[in-house]
């Protein structure tokens, strides 16, 4: 005899992840933020899409979770960073942060930041390996027919190359790299790993940090601004686990 438990866990296992995407939009209109999270996020385990991230940052974000409504705003931002309503939510949500100076960046970083991740992910390696293709052809065309038209070809393609390169190694680099979000209302940064030591910064729920090492139930933590310290890992969530 199936008991209860198993029959809900076959129910949900039916429930395909546009029904639960639906679902998450109808507790959402209903103001039912905790049920839209729950939907969104069982959603998302059977289908990686930027509007379900999008979603359920929005739903974190009416919940009062700015970390997490940040964290599931760059996850959507990596699938579709063109995206004009995922970077203004984004940007939006990063002004609720109560430790915006510790996240502040120069403008020209942001500028080429920008520039870099124009394209997404998928985008910037798919044209990349195009260009690199199309290169090494009209560098081979120049070897063997020696006319000009084909190494001025190479020119631009080689150029183009290195902008869709240098995106494509800007995201793996995010992709691969440890970083993470408070997630808490509060993290302590302290000066070891550990409750014993001194605290040297108090963050806040929304702060983005890398992950520099692990120890026990400890992480180093750094600011783009360069401090750091080492903070509770409970008190953070890795933006790509």
């Amino acid at each position: 005899m199936i008991d209860l438990a198993m029959c809900v866990a076959l129910l949900t296992a039916a429930v395909t992840p546009v029904e639960l995407y639906n679902q998450g939009n109808k507790a959402f209109a209903e103001k039912d933020y905790a049920g839209a999270v729950a939907s969104y996020a069982q959603a998302l385990q059977g289908l990686n899409a930027a509007v379900l991230h999008y979603n359920l940052g929005n739903a974190y974000f009416k919940a009062g979770d700015i970390g997490k409504a940040v964290a599931s705003y760059r996850r959507a931002h990596f699938l579709a960073p063109r995206d004009p309503d995922i970077n203004y939510n984004l940007l939006f949500a990063r002004q609720y942060r109560l430790d915006r100076s510790a996240n502040a960046v120069s403008p020209l970083a942001d500028l080429l930041s920008s520039w870099l991740h124009y394209f997404s992910y998928r985008e910037s390696f798919t044209a990349a390996a195009i260009l690199a293709l199309l290169c090494a052809v009209a560098f081979s065309l120049y070897r063997s027919l020696r006319k000009r038209i084909f190494a001025y070809l190479v020119i631009p393609l080689f150029i183009a190359f290195m902008y869709f390169g240098a995106g494509f190694v800007t995201w793996r680099g995010e992709r691969s790299g440890m970083y993470a979000i408070v997630i808490a209302r509060e993290a302590h940064a302290m000066s070891g790993p550990g409750i014993e030591y001194k605290e040297i910064l108090l963050l806040h729920d929304g702060t983005e940090m890398q992950v520099k090492d692990v120890r026990g139930d400890y992480l180093l933590i750094q600011l783009p601004g360069g401090l750091g310290g080492w903070v509770n890992a409970q008190t953070v969530e890795f933006l790509y686990p």
